[in-house]
C-alpha cells in the first residue's frame, strides 16, 4: 500500500511548485501539512473521510484587523468551494457522489486527486496570498458568535 504521505505530495505538489508551499512533518500518518506564512493547509485522513482544511496562523491572527485567536481561523474546503460556486459538488458541475469510506488506496488516490483540482479551481488567489475570502468568513462568524460576556444570568 502507497503510504498516504506519498500520494498527498504527489497529488499537492503544486502547492510547493506553484504557490511556494513548504511541506511539513507530522508524527501522525494521516496528517500533512503545507504551510506559506501566513497560511497552512492541513491534509487529514482517518475515520474513512479526508478533509482539507485552510487555516491562519495563531501569530498572525494575534495583530490582524481581522483575524481573531478566539474565533475560528480554520476554513475547509467545501465551505471555500461553495463560496465561489454553490454548485461544485453538482453533478452537472462533474461532481460524483461515491458512497462508502475512503479506505483503499486507489480510493485515497482518487479523492485526493478530487480534492486538489478543487483546491487549484476555487481556492488559487487564497494561495496566492489573497485573504479576502477567509476574512468575509471571519466576519460573518464573528457578527454571528455567541457573546459569553452577554449569555451570562
Amino acid at each position: 500500500m502507497v503510504p498516504f504521505a506519498d500520494l498527498v505530495s504527489a497529488r499537492f505538489a503544486f502547492l510547493v511548485t506553484d504557490f511556494g508551499f513548504t511541506r511539513g512533518t507530522s508524527a501522525d500518518a494521516g496528517v500533512e501539512k503545507y504551510t506559506r506564512f501566513p497560511l497552512e493547509v492541513t491534509l487529514i485522513w482517518g475515520q474513512g473521510e479526508i478533509d482539507v482544511i485552510l487555516s491562519v496562523a495563531y501569530s498572525y491572527s494575534l495583530s490582524h484587523a481581522i483575524f481573531s485567536p478566539y474565533i475560528s481561523r480554520s476554513f475547509y474546503l467545501p465551505e471555500l468551494a461553495l463560496r465561489k460556486n454553490p454548485h461544485a459538488f453538482s453533478i452537472q458541475h462533474g461532481w460524483e457522489v461515491i458512497p462508502g469510506p475512503i479506505t483503499s488506496p486507489e480510493r485515497v488516490d482518487l479523492e485526493l486527486t478530487r480534492r486538489a483540482a478543487l483546491l487549484r479551481k476555487y481556492c488559487t488567489p487564497l494561495l496566492g496570498g489573497d485573504l479576502t475570502l477567509l476574512e468575509e468568513i471571519t466576519r460573518e462568524r464573528r457578527a454571528t458568535a455567541p457573546n459569553p460576556r452577554l449569555e451570562r444570568p
